[in-house]
């Protein structure tokens, strides 16, 4: 609707998405977290960067919030509780309907759930030299302290920090029909049922894994990137690995493998026949045979940010301008220069009839003619989400 939620990390703001003013009274914080649970992690060592996202399902909204690291060298308490989730009524202003603690301790939530009208799925992590990876599903309709249903383990395998490091990592589900999906960048990607949580197929595919944490590999920067959901088909670009798959959504085989989107770090989706990747370039992929049909720039200018598919068009961001393509290939439909505006790129959010970038120090709403309709600057910009830097 109107509505334009933002998540910082230690509290969730709330605007009005053509004006930018607060949605709900004078100020725009709808939520904010206890002391004791904001992020932070203090001069130890870490692999990863935060993300800090949001679903909503109905009028629920939905986010991880706090402690962004779900791995630790030690135990937890140094840098923190872990993050905790919380789930918020906006029908009453964003009022509080339940928030939910990991189950165990140790144990992290890996990333923000993703709910149907009557459950919320999210990831659970174990850090360790051999990081646990386990799927748990939550009663939407909770009261006061989320209700688990059940939790299911999927797999447990080495990560880049070797126990060595903090880690931050942020998984994503994906639902389609039936069924719940994850790309658990630990070496799997699994399906299983959204009822009773039983595990319908697992798939391992060929794994990278870096040594050198100052040198990383482009696909460890794949960390907003859930599987994709078209078909009959879950596409998955892991961050543990260079491959792109498609796998049977059915049966869990494999349908073809590719690393010839050598600088990919997000799906964007699909469209028509293709499958869109985009990292330094954007990528146009056989949706059937995993064959490369299309790639823009030969050089530059280098994407800066998630792009998004939108209709039969392809938004893309760079540091300094707004690609439209179309879907079918890479003809170049309009070009939006933002530094014209004194804007820079970001994480790509469709609204209806404005397009949301999600920035480094601020958010900005554009029109679908291209000009801008608003703005906003957190108070605390150090706690703005990253905007998906490539990594180079």
């Amino acid at each position: 609707g109107r509505s334009l939620f933002l998540n910082t990390g230690n509290e969730i703001r709330a605007y009005d998405l053509a004006t930018g003013d607060p949605l709900w009274g004078s100020e725009a914080r709808i939520f904010q977290i206890e002391a004791g649970h904001a992020p932070g992690y203090g001069s130890r060592q870490v692999v990863g960067s935060p993300r800090y996202t949001l679903s909503v399902c109905g009028r629920r909204l939905l986010a991880r919030i706090g402690n962004p690291v779900t791995s630790q060298a030690g135990d937890f308490g140094s840098s923190g509780p872990p993050a905790k989730i919380v789930c918020l009524n906006l029908d009453a202003e964003g009022s509080v309907l339940w928030t939910a603690d990991p189950p165990e301790e140790g144990w992290a939530f890996d990333g923000c759930p993703l709910a149907d009208d009557e459950r919320a799925y999210v990831a659970l992590r174990k850090g360790g030299v051999r990081p646990q990876f386990h799927a748990a599903c939550y009663d939407l309709d909770s009261v006061g302290v989320g209700r688990l249903l059940w939790r299911r383990p999927i797999c447990a395998a080495e990560s880049p920090a070797q126990g060595q490091a903090d880690e931050i990592t942020h998984n994503l589900p994906t639902l389609a029909g039936d069924d719940v999906y994850y790309n658990t960048s630990l070496g799997a990607v699994a399906a299983l049922d959204k009822r009773s949580g039983s595990v319908r197929w697992v798939t391992t595919y060929p794994r990278a894994i870096d040594a050198d944490l100052h040198r990383r590999s482009t696909h460890l920067f794949r960390d907003l990137t859930p599987c994709v959901f078209d078909r009959g088909t879950v596409y998955a670009a892991p961050a543990d690995s260079r491959h792109i798959l498609a796998i049977d959504a059915a049966a869990g085989w494999l349908r073809w493998e590719t690393t010839l989107a050598d600088d990919a770090i997000h799906l964007p989706g699909v469209a028509g026949d293709q499958l869109l990747a985009s990292g330094d370039r954007l990528w146009w992929i056989h949706a059937v045979t995993g064959r490369v049909t299309h790639v823009w720039p030969d050089e530059s200018p280098k994407g800066y940010g998630r792009g998004v598919v939108a209709g039969d068009q392809v938004a893309w961001p760079t540091r300094t301008t707004l690609e439209l393509f179309g879907t079918a290939g890479a003809r170049q439909r309009r070009e939006i220069e933002l530094t014209v505006r004194e804007l820079g790129g970001g994480n790509l959010v469709p609204a209806g009839d404005y397009v949301v970038v999600a920035g480094g120090t601020e958010l900005v709403v554009l029109d679908r003619r291209g000009g801008v309709s608003t703005r906003s600057e957190p108070a605390d910009a150090a706690h703005v989400p990253t905007s998906g830097d490539a990594p180079k």
